[in-house]
């Protein structure tokens, strides 16, 4: 819960930008996915992850002699994500802060740090994103 509370302080423009009749920037949106994750909400988690983009990232990342599935890799990525999920379990034993975005037309970046104080580590990803008829929707992070 501790880790919420730090990922949701930063996102205390959310519900404004909402209210406005605007959709959630990508910074609201990391913050919410980055929480579907930890609270291990796969709904929510698909709502904000473009599961296609990302495994086409990925496949274009691995070798040729590669026999991994496009499919197969969307499961794969979700299974991270969720459940007892490597990704999912280390963003657990961390705080996450959301911090600055930019935005180009319709891409975005933005930065997410996560603390594991009990580690002594800091771990820093860019989170890349794009606008959609449905929203921002997370494309990777790296």
């Amino acid at each position: 819960m501790r880790n919420l509370f730090v990922l949701f302080a930063f996102g205390a423009g959310f519900l404004a930008a909402v209210s406005c009749g605007r959709g959630p920037s990508p910074r609201d949106v990391t913050i919410e996915f980055v929480g579907s994750v930890i609270e291990d909400d796969t709904s929510l988690v698909q709502k904000y992850l473009d599961l296609d983009a990302m495994a086409a990232r990925r496949m274009s990342e691995m070798s040729a002699d590669s026999t991994v599935a496009f499919e197969q890799l969307k499961r794969q990525i979700l299974s991270s994500l969720t459940g007892d999920g490597q990704t999912r379990a280390q963003w657990m034993k961390t705080t996450p802060v959301v911090d600055k975005q930019s935005i180009r037309g319709d891409s975005a970046q933005v930065e997410l740090t996560f603390l594991d104080r009990a580690a002594g580590k800091v771990e820093y990803y860019k989170v890349f994103l794009r606008n959609t008829p449905q929203g921002w929707r997370v494309q990777y992070f790296e």
